[in-house]
């Protein structure tokens, strides 16, 4: 097979900052059909805190082999901590839909 496609092509792993700002562009830019649809993220959600909770929470072979599928699943597991962390008896809308930073690092743990 190599011999009949000459053409290689190289695509740079995705740095733990461009990680948190590929996540900060996925939930502004949510589609209908995305399991976030109408979640947000918390103001303490900074491409600066999430890139440092992908540091922290996960090996740069991860990084490496996931790339930017990390964010995903990511987010599915942040969705599922802001499932089961919520009192089914809330009031406060807001919690409601908003992943907070200890969701994303949960999430982090998860993968």
């Amino acid at each position: 097979m190599q011999r009949r496609i000459t053409k290689t092509f190289h695509f740079s792993d995705f740095s733990p900052t461009e990680l948190a700002e590929i996540l900060h562009l996925k939930m502004r830019n949510q589609e209908e059909k995305s399991s976030v649809y109408g979640l947000k993220l918390h103001p303490s959600c900074s491409v600066p805190a999430i890139a440092e909770a992908i540091e922290r929470e996960t090996t740069v072979e991860m990084q490496k082999e996931m790339n930017g599928g990390l964010v995903d699943e990511l987010l599915v597991n942040a969705q599922d901590n802001l499932n089961l962390r919520l009192d089914m008896d809330c009031s406060d809308t807001e919690s409601l839909i908003t992943i907070t930073m200890r969701d994303l690092e949960v999430g982090l743990q998860l993968i």
